[in-house]
């Protein structure tokens, strides 16, 4: 997406990157400034810090020479130079920084992935990259297959991620071929050829790929994108948000696939999509209209889960927080509000009116609002870093059956405190 001579990304997700021309007081050369703004959760604002930012700043990206293009992801961003390198910072449990799989660790400030002259595109855990050939190549999770390959990894989707679900340095989609962009919703991908034929593949519980069926076997006549009569559709640009796609459409009704008609579009959206997409948003806003207090997301099978989910009523004598477990219908739209996979049990979510928090972070805000010496303790537990807080949380999260075990019914409510809980 362009405006003016900037390059905007991410502003579908918790923070944006862009592109600023070169004015006197930002740039005397005349290249373009990387700047960003926004949630720095994991770092994705490459500021080399956690702090959000509020205006935008200058990414310290060490390189030289202008910059092309970037892109933001829900907790990272990637940023391709006119050299055609490719920079990349912020979370990296899934592999999306296309880095090695020697550190799962987020990365603060831009680092190179080497060997890509590239268009990239990212979702939540994945990125693609167009090099200069017209071939594709991706990396991150692969669930699904957003990846373009890897169907076999993690095909339906992981409560608890693993490094074997991901693919950590860059791999070529190999039946894609003359693709001139790319692009990625949260959880699925978008190449466009240079014919006009559009390749979707991925997750598609929101209809995002723009047909019914799921991707049950990965190559380019399978992933077209075509009428309610089977023919294939031809298509000029794409764009892609957290679970739509849009495209403009070249005029193929006159037999003719050379002049895009920017008058014409195209929501490339099977069972209005966009409504679903909006009704997530709507669905959860509405949550909030009456009642502004945050909503505890907890995991409803998990014993030691749901002895936190009592702890925390028998602390909050003020009835500050509302309770809904991932796994409910309530949680699962919540989850999407929030950025996150209908499906991602991984960690506790709080939810407030117009913030998410999740991990170590969703702890200690919970801790903070119920009764002494709780509260005294997230107080002085808030200072550690969050990093550091979270290597602790993922572990216990990711043993948290095997220590703790799991029961076969899911806790929806509480006969004590039902007016707490939402279903």
């Amino acid at each position: 997406m362009s405006i003016a001579s900037g390059d905007l990304s991410g502003l579908l997700h918790r923070h944006s990157t862009f592109l600023l021309s070169g004015v006197r007081s930002i740039s005397s050369s005349g290249h373009l400034k990387l700047l960003s703004f926004g949630s720095n959760a994991q770092g994705a604002l490459g500021l080399d810090s956690l702090t959000d930012a509020l205006e935008p700043e200058q990414v310290p990206l060490q390189a030289s020479g202008p910059i092309s293009h970037v892109a933001a992801g829900d907790y990272h961003s990637l940023a391709t130079l006119a050299d055609g390198s490719v920079w990349t910072w912020g979370r990296n449990s899934e592999g999306q920084l296309g880095h090695t799989a020697s550190s799962t660790s987020p990365t603060y400030v831009p680092k190179p992935v080497q060997g890509l002259p590239a268009q990239v595109a990212c979702g939540w855990g994945h990125a693609l990259a167009l090099l200069g050939d017209g071939t594709v190549v991706s990396w991150g999770y692969a669930a699904n297959g957003r990846l373009g390959h890897s169907l076999d990894l993690a095909a339906q989707g992981s409560q608890d991620i693993t490094p074997d679900d991901c693919i950590w340095e860059p791999k070529p989609v190999p039946w894609l071929s003359n693709i001139c962009q790319v692009a990625c919703t949260h959880d699925s991908s978008v190449a466009l050829a240079a014919d006009g034929s559009l390749h979707t593949f991925g997750a598609n519980d929101l209809s995002q790929l723009g047909r019914d069926n799921d991707i049950t076997e990965l190559g380019s006549s399978s992933s077209l994108v075509r009428d309610a009569n089977g023919e294939e559709l031809k298509f000029a640009k794409v764009a892609a948000g957290l679970g739509h796609s849009l495209a403009l459409a070249r005029d193929g009704r006159l037999g003719t696939a050379t002049t895009p008609r920017p008058s014409v579009s195209l929501c490339l959206q099977v069972r209005a999509a966009a409504s679903s997409s909006q009704a997530v948003g709507s669905s959860a806003a509405d949550l909030f209209t009456t009642d502004k207090r945050p909503i505890i997301l907890y995991d409803g099978v998990c014993n030691m889960c749901n002895g936190g989910v009592n702890a925390v009523l028998n602390t909050d004598d003020k009835g500050a927080f509302r309770l809904a477990a991932l796994q409910s219908e309530t949680g699962k739209r919540l989850l999407a509000h929030c950025g996150r996979a209908r499906d991602d049990i991984s960690s506790i979510v709080l939810v407030e009116e117009n913030r998410c928090h999740i991990k170590s972070d969703a702890i200690l805000k919970i801790g903070q609002g119920l009764n002494l010496p709780i509260a005294a303790l997230a107080t002085l537990a808030s200072p550690l870093p969050g990093p550091l807080r979270d290597v602790a949380y993922d572990q216990i999260a990711k043993n948290r059956y095997n220590i703790f075990g799991k029961t076969d019914r899911l806790r929806t409510t509480d006969q004590r405190f039902e007016e707490r809980f939402i279903s």
